[in-house]
C-alpha cells in the first residue's frame, strides 16, 4: 500500500501555494523523500512518515528541508515532553468532553478567504471544574482534525478569533508565564499556520497581561497578535459577520450547535488519537 499524495485542488489555491509557499510538484516530492529519510535515520523520534502527516509541516516551513526537520525533531519531542497535552487525549473524557460541548473551541465549518475560522471561548470554563491545559489540550485535538480534512487549512492558514468576554480572575490567574510560554512553544513546533490572532472582548485587566505575553514572543509571532476590547466593530474588521454564530450576530449554527458537531467529531477519532500517541521521542 502506498501513501502516495494525491490532490484535487483548484488551479486557483496551487497557484497560491506555489507563489506562497514554494510548493511545486518537484519540491513536493524532494521534501516527502528528504522527510523520510531523515525519519528513518532518526527512529528515535516516531515520526509519522505518511504524506499527509509530513506535507502540513513542508507546508509550513515553506518547502525549506531544514526548517521542516528541525520542527519535526522538536514536536515530537515536546509530545514526549508535554505529557498534560499529549496524553489521554481521549475525547471520552468527562472535561474535555465538556469544554467541546461548551463550544469553547470550534473550527467555523465555512472558510474565509479560504483561511480556517476558528472560533475560542477559552472563559466558557469554569476554572474550578476546568484548567488551561484542559483547554489547550482539546484545542490542538481540534486542529489536529482539522490539518488532517482540510488541505485549505494547511494552505492559507488560519484566522483565530478569541473571545475574552466575562473574563473571571480566577480564569486569568492560570495564565502564568510558564503557562505562555508553554504556548508559545506549541505556537512554533505544530504545524498549523495562524495568520492572525484577534482578541476581542478584552477587559482593561487582562490586556496587561496579553501585553506581557506578547513581550515574549518572537517577533514574526507578535506581528500577528491583535487585542481589542470592542466586539462587534472589531469582528467586523476581522471577518464577514454573517458567518459568525448566531450568538455573535451571525447566520451561521450557533456556538452549542457548533460544540455538539465537534464533540461527535472528536469521539469519531476517538481510535486515531489512541494510535497517535505512541509517535513521540524516545
Amino acid at each position: 500500500m502506498t501513501s502516495e499524495f494525491t490532490s484535487s485542488l483548484p488551479t486557483e489555491v496551487r497557484q497560491y501555494a506555489i507563489e506562497t509557499l514554494h510548493e511545486t510538484k518537484e519540491n513536493r516530492k524532494r521534501g516527502m523523500q528528504a522527510i523520510k529519510s531523515f525519519a528513518s535515520k532518526n527512529p528515535h523520534l516516531h515520526i509519522r512518515t505518511e504524506d499527509k502527516y509530513i506535507l502540513p509541516y513542508l507546508r509550513n516551513c515553506k518547502f525549506d528541508i531544514e526548517k521542516t526537520k528541525e520542527k519535526l525533531k522538536n514536536f515530537y519531542k515536546m509530545k514526549r515532553d508535554r505529557t498534560e497535552l499529549f496524553e489521554n487525549r481521549n475525547p471520552h473524557l468527562p472535561e474535555l468532553k465538556e469544554l467541546a460541548r461548551m463550544g469553547c473551541f470550534v473550527v467555523l465549518k465555512q472558510t474565509y478567504k479560504n483561511q480556517a475560522v476558528i472560533l475560542s471561548n477559552p472563559t466558557h470554563q469554569d476554572p474550578k471544574h476546568h484548567t488551561l491545559d484542559d483547554f489547550f489540550k482539546l484545542s490542538i485535538m481540534v486542529a489536529d482534525i482539522t490539518t488532517l480534512e482540510s488541505e485549505l487549512a494547511q494552505i492559507y492558514g488560519y484566522l483565530v478569533i478569541v473571545d475574552m468576554k466575562n473574563t473571571s480572575f480566577e480564569f486569568i490567574k492560570q495564565f502564568s508565564i510558564s503557562f505562555m510560554r508553554l504556548a508559545i512553544q506549541v505556537m512554533q513546533t505544530y504545524h498549523c499556520r495562524p495568520q492572525k490572532i484577534a482578541f476581542v472582548n478584552v477587559p482593561v485587566f487582562v490586556s496587561v497581561v496579553l501585553n506581557m505575553f506578547k513581550a515574549i514572543m518572537p517577533e514574526k509571532m507578535r506581528k500577528r497578535i491583535h487585542v481589542s476590547n470592542n466586539g462587534g466593530s472589531s469582528l467586523k474588521s476581522l471577518i464577514d459577520v454573517d458567518m459568525l454564530p448566531e450568538d455573535y450576530g451571525g447566520k451561521g449554527e450557533s456556538l452549542e450547535e457548533l460544540g455538539k458537531y465537534w464533540m461527535e467529531k472528536l469521539i469519531s477519532y476517538e481510535s486515531w488519537f489512541a494510535e497517535d500517541e505512541k509517535y513521540k521521542a524516545e
